[in-house]
């Protein structure tokens, strides 16, 4: 190259071997390095690119187009499979769908792996265990169902609202004696 009427040449350190042929022969220490550079962005833009596919599902979700919103929870869960609510968020589509399509039970037993996923990578949440409760109610699972709702109360003792649910769910098996106990532990 010419630079300020200067001639300077530059120089490809290789193998006398290469030089003869022509040839060039990347060095293993410099795609080590580039392999490196790829996975730092890989890793620094897997969160924002999730937390994209989760916002575009959450608002097809509210718009009232639950199986809009599958698609972009799946890919939210694939960029990024450790955030439990994007777990949770299915979950709760397909048991939105359980309500009202027909086949719930399908759909019910669909959710209950998602709230499972979500609560085995954030054990202290306690609206999983709640919402696993109900979809393990809604499939007759009475035993799994109340352990669900108790665990619930558990890990947030202070909030009525799981009480509530939990007596809710103790009247509907006509358990008069629990459910009253739940409601006045309520309040």
């Amino acid at each position: 190259s010419q630079r300020n009427g200067q001639t300077r040449s530059r120089e490809v350190v290789s193998s006398p071997e290469d030089l003869a042929t022509g040839q060039f022969r990347a060095r293993w220490g410099f795609l080590a390095i580039c392999a490196a550079i790829m996975l730092a962005f890989a890793f620094h833009f897997r969160h924002p690119l999730a937390s994209r596919y989760y916002s575009a599902g959450k608002t097809l979700q509210n718009l009232h187009e639950p199986l809009a919103a599958l698609p972009w929870y799946d890919k939210a869960i694939r960029v990024d499979g450790d955030n439990a609510e994007y777990y949770e968020a299915c979950g709760k589509i397909f048991f939105e769908l359980g309500q009202q399509a027909p086949h719930a039970d399908k759909w019910y037993r669909m959710a209950i792996p998602e709230f499972e996923r979500a609560i085995a990578l954030n054990a202290n949440q306690p609206a999983y265990s709640y919402e696993l409760g109900w979809a393990q109610a809604a499939v007759n699972s009475v035993p799994d169902a109340l352990r669900s709702f108790e665990q619930a109360i558990k890990k947030d003792p202070h909030t009525a609202f799981y009480y509530e649910q939990a007596g809710a769910y103790y009247l509907s098996l006509n358990a008069l004696e629990p459910a009253l106990k739940h409601f006045q532990d309520a309040v």
